[in-house]
This record gives C-alpha cells, structure tokens and sequence, in this order.
C-alpha cells in the first residue's frame, strides 16, 4: 500500500505493530545488557541504597527521617563528585570509543535511558572544578559542598575570571558554609 502524502512512509509491518512483539521491531540492545563487576565499594553502595529504598518511612521515628535526609544529602555530594571523577577519566581515556565505538553522551543513552548531555555536562563541570578549582571539586567529593553550590560555581567559571576564582577558592568555600541560602 503506498504511503499517503499527509503520513509517513513507514512499513506496514511498522504501522500495524500488532503483528509482531515490541521486542522483535526494536534494534539490538548494544551495551543495555552489558555486565559489568563494580568494585566491592561500588557494590555495597548499591547494596545499601537498595536496602534504604526498601524501608518505610512511616516506621521512623522524625529524628530517623531526618537522618535519613542527612545521609543521602551527604551520598548525593560525594556521588556527585565521584560520578564526576569517573566520567572524566572514562572520557579522557576515550575507553567507551575503543570498547563500543561510542560516546559518552551515546553510552548513557543507550544504558541507562539518559539524556546524553546530562553526562557530557558533568564531564564539563567535573574537569573545570578539578583542573581549575581543586579545592572546590575536593570539598564536593568529600561531601563538604552541595551539588547545587559545585554547579553554580563550575557554571561561573570561565577563562576570564580563573584566575580570580582560584585564589578565592577558600573564601568561596567559606562563604558557602556561612551562607545556607542563595
């Protein structure tokens, strides 16, 4: 049946997907089945945000809930900046062309369902604070500073004002600790 002007020319196999399984129309799942073995820190992480994710709020007494919010305010920082540190060394290794032939952007798509530019962001920000702002790009990966902080400074930061923000970097910190509001 040829393809009307006002609609795609897509087969009909395509159109009337009733024939066949979801499963069989789509491409090869490339690297969302891949197995890999985190090492053993990774691993209990993982293990211990599933288990956290299993309890129910309502058992907790206020002080629980609120501990509870503390920790992963702390996790998010320090994942924050490790997730970082590892797309930046995974990128400057160029270990994902090598291995898949794709990008960064393009692996976080394809395995874990992401934005591509959400990864490519942080690769930005990550490498500007750590070559640039070491203090800064510590204090996140140690838990000391927000991610919101980490990113409003990476997003300040640019050639013309380095230099300045370098030397400042103690006092940024400072002010941050000091200030709990924007």
């Amino acid at each position: 049946e040829p393809a009307r002007h006002d609609e795609p020319a897509w087969s009909p196999e395509w159109r009337d997907h009733t024939d066949s399984q979801v499963e069989d129309r789509l491409a090869l799942p490339g690297v969302r089945h891949l197995t890999v073995d985190p090492p053993a820190p990774a691993a209990s992480l993982l293990d211990a945000a599933r288990t956290l994710s299993t309890i129910d709020p309502a058992v907790l007494s206020p002080d629980q809930r609120l501990g509870v919010l503390d920790a992963l305010e702390s996790v998010d920082r320090i994942v924050t900046g490790t997730l970082m540190r590892h797309l930046i060394a995974i990128n400057d290794r160029a270990e994902l062309d090598a291995r898949f032939g794709m990008t960064t952007g393009a692996y976080a798509e394809q395995r874990h369902a992401k934005n591509r530019t959400v990864w490519l962001t942080a690769i930005r920000r990550g490498r500007s604070l750590a070559t640039r702002l070491p203090l800064v790009f510590d204090a996140l990966c140690a838990g000391n500073l927000s991610r919101d902080r980490a990113e409003l400074i990476a997003n300040t930061l640019n050639d013309r004002n380095a230099d300045i923000l370098a030397a400042a970097q103690q006092e940024l910190l400072d002010l941050s600790d000091a200030e709990p509001r924007y």
